[in-house]
C-alpha cells in the first residue's frame, strides 16, 4: 500500500490540470482496488489459489509464510517447484 500511495502523489503532482490528476487517480484507485495485493476476500476452498496468487502478484513471499501450518508450507512448495 506504501507504494500505491507514493505513486499516487505522484500522479496528483503531475503538472496537469488539477481535475485531469484526480480523474487520473480516481481510474487508477479503480484499477488497483481489483489487485490481490489491495483487497481480497478468501473462501476456504480457494485459500491455496489465493495464496499462490498472491505470491505470484509479489504480494507476499515464502517467509510469509512461516506461521502456516506445515501441510499448508508443504503443498505451496509443491506448486512452486
Amino acid at each position: 500500500m506504501a507504494k500505491l500511495n507514493k505513486e499516487y502523489i505522484a500522479l496528483l503532482s503531475e503538472n496537469n490540470n488539477p481535475s485531469t490528476n484526480f480523474w487520473k487517480l480516481k481510474k487508477r484507485i479503480r484499477q488497483d482496488a481489483k489487485l490481490p495485493g489491495v483487497a481480497i476476500d478468501v473462501r476456504r476452498s480457494d485459500f491455496f489459489i489465493e495464496i499462490l496468487s498472491l505470491m505470484k502478484a509479489g504480494v507476499i513471499n515464502k517467509e510469509d509464510l512461516a506461521d502456516f501450518s506445515k501441510d499448508v508450507t508443504d503443498w505451496i512448495d509443491q506448486f512452486l517447484e
